[in-house]
């Protein structure tokens, strides 16, 4: 019989009680977010979650400990493909499988994921996201087209945001159509 833990409603941990940051793990677990955490709590006739403010903060924080983990686990994932490769060649061959997702059916998804796995170990090596769309981008065209700013700012303005832009895909969410940035560590 599987071992059920439960949460205790009054404990508290470094001044968040132990129940609300659970709420947040499970329903972004499933995808979900805070106005269908309110939905979920009325239904079931329990009190409001948390505040907005706190559930952005604890999802910030489980954000921030999920990607150190995917680091740790990907890292070590490399270190056990290097520790078994030979050591007269400079050269790893790795079979790896790639496989997406997108963040909803059909094509017009805007966001998505992609993930490298290596065929020996069935280990993740790495994962990038996806995305096809850049608000900001979308902004500084629309300014550039109705002759709002000059070339040089829309210049100046892209070599800045360049960096740091969250679209690394062209095209539609179709499969054979996946052309994203993808760079592994090692």
């Amino acid at each position: 019989m599987a071992n059920i833990q439960y949460f205790d409603s009054t404990k508290r941990d470094n001044k968040t009680f132990d129940i609300n940051k659970a709420s947040v793990i499970a329903l972004r677990s499933i995808g979900k977010g805070y106005s269908a955490a309110r939905k979920l709590f009325a239904l079931l006739n329990l009190s409001p979650p948390i505040h907005q403010r706190h559930w952005s903060a604890h999802t910030e924080r489980l954000e921030q400990e999920s990607l150190v983990l995917l680091k740790e686990t990907t890292d070590r994932a490399c270190e056990e493909l290097l520790c078994a490769r030979d050591k007269t060649n400079d050269i790893i061959n790795v079979p790896t499988s790639f496989d997406g997702s997108w963040g909803s059916r059909g094509w017009a998804s805007a966001t998505g994921c992609m993930a490298a796995i290596a065929e020996k170990t069935g280990k993740l090596l790495d994962v990038t996201m996806l995305c096809n769309q850049c608000n900001e981008c979308e902004l500084w065209k629309e300014k550039r087209q109705s002759s709002t700013i000059d070339s040089l700012d829309f210049l100046d303005w892209s070599v800045k945001h360049f960096p740091h832009c969250m679209m690394n895909h062209e095209g539609s969410a179709q499969v054979n159509k996946i052309s994203s940035k993808f760079s592994f560590g090692y």
